[in-house]
């Protein structure tokens, strides 16, 4: 353990303000306005969390499209490009993934899947309309509630002129094409509109032109020119033509009118559902062989300032996620045959939250909820697409037969429960250079009962440029009803559909419990000099009823829907791990004047970690799925009317989650790889400049950890260039 406590110390790092160096002070630097620490505005250099705030200058200068562009650059987060075939690029913070173990935030508006779904991160999250984005670091349920166990990520959109309107048009190879539009018109003096759309669309390479491997992509156009599984042709027909595209559209308006605010956001991603699977005969790489979700938010808000003190914010929120019905999978566990897969969550929200102010040192926040959730978890592969407009209903892939023209009928659970409570939060600052944070959420769920999470932020300034922070937090996942209810495998017949039997099903398992996750961080920031500032936090985390999948021993008696199945697996809670370690970041800025400047940076990540359950030779398994060094830079350069920035990313070799042998308590690992991306414009006058845009320049081919070639990595798309224009007016 003191080993351990000694690696906890030593390997002390950041997550790091990346704020707006370019057009700021150091001092102001240390002032800049946040409010997802706290629920509520102060100084980033006070906030009770360690925080990354990236700006819109920043956004535009690095030519970030989409929230994963902004967050693969970040230290601590990894992500896995295209490697899952149902959420695309599975997202690791600090050693844990993926996407539902944090939650989005649009203004304070939870974005993310309301009952724990996971979604690409892709074009579908914006970042052209954000004034600034906060990252918060570690634990946050205290204030935010299920889910938050990593992390959150709260977009802050802009507010422009009286009239204004920025768009963006930029396209390239892959015949891949990205446009935005954010549009601000001042109705009057107490009304203002806000409209914002992106679409994104890539048809995507032939990766068979590329990958020559047969272990990936090199027989995939053979392939398709004949299909067939097991010696026989297919009844749905196929297209010759290799394709894996994404589309990706988000939209957002924003009214405000006095003390209320109406907000609407919704978003849509579709990938292909072939991913992570060989193109050789274990999957179709067609247009319409595809995952695709969305989600729909409403939101409506009345902040009323009460008097000096006190203020009030009443929100309503209703929130969708529908899986498109027409998602279906074309692999080898359904004979290579299109199978439908089909879910949905709902939630509606009632808060109530009062910040009192009682002196300029003591602040209180309490805040009220209800929350109502309707959820129809994603179920066994289905024959046909679902009828909405119908009572929900579909039959079982594959058990259509001479003998049962009906099929099988497949399982459908729908759930309704509640979640309700309250969360207090008290910030105290004796002196301007002392701040204590403490709070607590109490939760019941209808589903998982009581949950308590409390927090605690110790921030203290050293000197006017030099900040420690020692924090604690809690958290808690709500394991979302996908997990509980997770249900595919399949029947065969030997009798032509008189019987069915199975050699595969995992079936649902309700009553997992709650995730629950604690954190102790600390962290120092410091401006050495007007020119020069780096940043160190160290953290170690705590993961207690992780789940995972086990053989039914309980519950089914080896059958299911009254036929024998050779072998059931439910998820259950069956992990402890504990993840440690921490990132350093270094910032240099020169500054000629207004117009000529460059920001260097760079960061180094370490993250580490074990298992509670033991290998056989008696140690402690290591943590799987994960990158243990991240080292992450580049420079902003401004130079008049140019801009460019070349972006680096070197991971070390990636470790797997699949032991290397089975005696020992190291996991299997994967070569690293080095990344470098680049941005670049040019304005031509106030109102447009031509953009251009890299990604993968070193055309790094094999990285990431993925399903496809686990011995090499992920194939992973070759270099993309992007050019186009932006207009101002």
């Amino acid at each position: 353990m003191k080993k351990l406590f000694m690696m906890f110390l030593f390997f002390c790092s950041i997550v790091f303000s990346q704020e707006n160096l370019m057009d700021l002070t150091l001092e102001e630097l240390l002032n800049i306005e946040v409010t997802t620490a706290s629920k509520s505005a102060q100084k980033s250099s006070m906030a009770p969390a360690t925080i990354v705030v990236i700006s819109d200058e920043q956004i535009k200068t690095r030519g970030y499209r989409s929230l994963q562009d902004l967050l693969i650059d970040l230290p601590a987060i990894n992500i896995s490009k295209g490697a899952d075939p149902r959420w695309y690029n599975p997202t690791y913070i600090r050693g844990l993934g993926e996407q539902e173990k944090f939650i989005i935030l649009l203004n304070g508006i939870k974005i993310s899947s309301p009952t724990g779904e996971m979604l690409p991160i892709i074009e579908n999250y914006p970042v052209y309309l954000a004034k600034q984005i906060e990252i918060i670091y570690g634990p946050a349920s205290a204030l935010y509630g299920a889910d938050a166990v990593t992390g959150v990520i709260n977009i802050i959109t802009k507010e422009n002129n009286d009239h204004s309107l920025d768009l963006s048009v930029t396209g390239g190879i892959f015949n891949s094409i990205n446009t935005n539009a954010f549009y601000t018109k001042k109705l009057s003096s107490e009304t203002k509109l806000n409209l914002g759309f992106q679409y994104y669309y890539e048809q995507g390479p032939k990766m068979y032109e590329f990958y020559k491997d047969p272990m990936d992509f090199g027989n995939a156009k053979e392939f398709l020119q004949n299909p067939t599984f097991n010696g026989n042709a297919l009844k749905t027909p196929v297209s010759k033509d290799f394709e894996m595209p994404i589309y990706a559209y988000n939209a957002f308006a924003n009214l405000k009118i006095d003390n209320f605010t109406f907000t609407y956001f919704g978003n849509y991603a579709r990938h292909s559902s072939a991913l992570g699977d060989k193109p050789n005969g274990d999957a179709i790489y067609n247009k319409d062989v595809y995952f695709a979700q969305y989600i729909n938010v409403f939101d409506a808000r009345y902040n009323v300032q009460i008097n000096n003190n006190i203020s009030n914010i009443t929100s309503v929120t209703f929130s969708r996620y529908d899986l498109d019905k027409n998602s279906n999978f074309r692999n080898k566990y359904v004979a290579l045959e299109p199978a439908y897969k089909y879910s949905y969550g709902a939630m509606g929200k009632i808060e109530n939250q009062i910040n009192y102010n009682y002196n300029d040192q003591l602040s209180f926040i309490l805040g009220v909820f209800f929350e109502n959730y309707y959820s129809l978890p994603k179920g066994a592969d289905l024959e046909y697409p679902v009828k909405t407009d119908e009572n929900i209903s579909g039959i079982i892939k594959g058990t259509i037969q001479q003998f049962s023209p009906n099929g099988i009928k497949a399982d459908f659970f729908i759930l309704n429960y509640y979640n309700t409570g309250s969360y207090f939060q008290t910030q105290y600052t004796p002196t301007e250079d002392l701040s204590i944070t403490a709070g607590l959420r109490y939760d019941y769920n209808s589903r998982f009962k009581e949950s308590f999470n409390p927090r605690l932020g110790l921030v203290y300034k050293v000197t006017p440029k030099t900040t420690i922070k020692a924090l604690y937090g809690s958290a808690f996942l709500a394991v979302p009803p996908r997990v509980e209810y997770d249900y595919y495998g399949s029947f065969y017949t030997t009798d032509n559909g008189k019987t069915f039997a199975s050699y595969f099903w995992h079936l649902p398992n309700p009553g997992i419990k709650p995730v629950k996750a604690q954190t102790f961080e600390i962290g120092l920031k410091s401006y050495l000099t007007e020119a020069f500032g780096f940043s160190v936090n160290s953290f170690y985390a705590v993961y207690n009823d992780l789940y995972g999948d086990e053989l039914d021993t309980k519950l089914y008696n080896n059958t299911y829907l009254g036929y024998p199945v050779a072998t059931i697996v439910v998820s259950t809670n069956k992990d402890k791990q504990t993840n440690y370690g921490g990132e350093v970041e270094l910032n240099y800025l020169y500054k000629i004047d207004n117009t000529k400047k460059v920001l260097f940076y760079v960061s180094g990540s370490y993250v580490d970690g074990f298992m509670n359950n033991k290998a056989p030779n008696g140690k402690k398994y290591q943590i799987g799925n994960v990158v243990p060094l991240m080292f992450k830079g580049g420079f902003d350069l401004t130079y008049s009317d140019f801009t460019i920035s070349p972006r680096f990313i070197y991971n070390s070799k990636s470790r797997l989650n699949t032991p290397k042998n089975s005696t020992e308590e190291k996991m299997k690992e994967i070569d690293g790889y080095f990344i470098l991306n680049l941005a670049a414009k040019y304005k031509i006058n106030n109102n447009m400049s031509i953009l251009l845009n890299v990604q993968n320049l070193t055309d790094a081919r094999y990285y990431a950890i993925g399903p496809l070639n686990p011995d090499k990595g992920q194939p992973q798309r070759p270099i993309q260039i992007m050019g186009g224009v932006e207009i101002n007016l």
